[in-house]
């Protein structure tokens, strides 16, 4: 792939090049090789990066947070102040918070244009963004965001497909989507 097509991956809503990188660099930690662990980061920061750079207004503020936060974090654990992976799983939250949110802004902006197929794509990777960031937060914070997510999903497929959806349905479908990725930004945020 040239580099062109990479900065445009995260707003198109292809599969994540995050997930990875965070599970390696906690793999890395794990392994006491903080140079490999700073490199997954600054990797996944820059990732975010280049989302950010193609993302709308109302989602670019949340990525371009979680581009620094990564390539902070990759610092300090290169240096040694971080050995606890929590710090890793509590960041990657939020990124995929921003990542949902972006594919959120997306999806709900192709909606109003009446494109159900790019609405039911862009809504199809907020919900596995924010699965994947509810699962890095753990203690049992996943359940109400797996349902969700797997409700969001379902709606997204009937998009993509052009059939079996009513208006009504997706309406709901967005705005119970939108309430639990506000309720997940909280907890992200506050690590709980």
């Amino acid at each position: 792939m040239t580099a062109a097509l990479m900065v445009a991956l995260p707003a198109a809503g292809a599969e994540s090049k995050l997930k990875p990188r965070l599970e390696h660099a906690k793999a890395a930690l794990l392994g006491k090789d903080l140079k490999r662990a700073g490199s997954d980061l600054r990797a996944a920061g820059a990732y975010l990066g280049k989302a950010a750079a193609n993302a709308p207004a109302a989602s670019k503020e949340g990525l371009e947070a979680s581009a620094r936060e990564m390539q902070s974090l990759a610092g300090d654990v290169e240096k040694g102040a971080v050995t606890d992976t929590r710090k890793i799983d509590q960041a990657s939250a939020r990124a995929y918070h921003a990542l949902a949110n972006e594919r959120y802004v997306a999806a709900s902006a192709a909606w109003s244009r009446h494109d159900a197929k790019s609405a039911g794509r862009a809504l199809r990777a907020a919900a596995d963004h924010l699965e994947d960031g509810s699962e890095a937060l753990g203690k049992g914070t996943g359940d109400s965001a797996r349902d969700v997510a797997n409700g969001t999903r379902e709606i997204a497929r009937k998009l993509i497909q052009g059939s079996g959806w009513t208006t009504e349905e997706v309406g709901h479908g967005m705005d119970a989507f939108g309430r639990e990725l506000a309720d997940f930004g909280k907890r992200a945020r506050s690590g709980t």
